[in-house]
């Protein structure tokens, strides 16, 4: 594993975010952060445009609509009904 997959738990709010908002970030960290980091965190991620498919899932399986929103709405999820389900 990477140092910096390593260290995600011991991280603040504050590198959490930049870390989801980067759109270099590795798979296996987007996945992490939207498996466990706090829902700011996650906003960021939906947000991103270079988001990875299993992050997407993640995201979709929780209950916020924000999250579902922003991922509609930058295009990572093509059909909105997906959402509603």
């Amino acid at each position: 594993m990477s140092r910096l997959r390593d260290n995600l738990p011991s991280m603040t709010r504050v590198e959490l975010n930049n870390l989801a908002k980067n759109k270099y970030c590795d798979d296996e960290i987007q996945v992490w952060i939207a498996s466990h980091a706090h829902v700011q965190a996650r906003y960021y991620l939906a947000d991103n445009p270079s988001v990875c498919e299993p992050a997407i899932n993640e995201l979709l399986c929780g209950r916020s609509r924000i999250i579902k929103g922003l991922l509609v709405g930058q295009g990572a999820v093509d059909d909105p009904n997906i959402i509603r389900d």
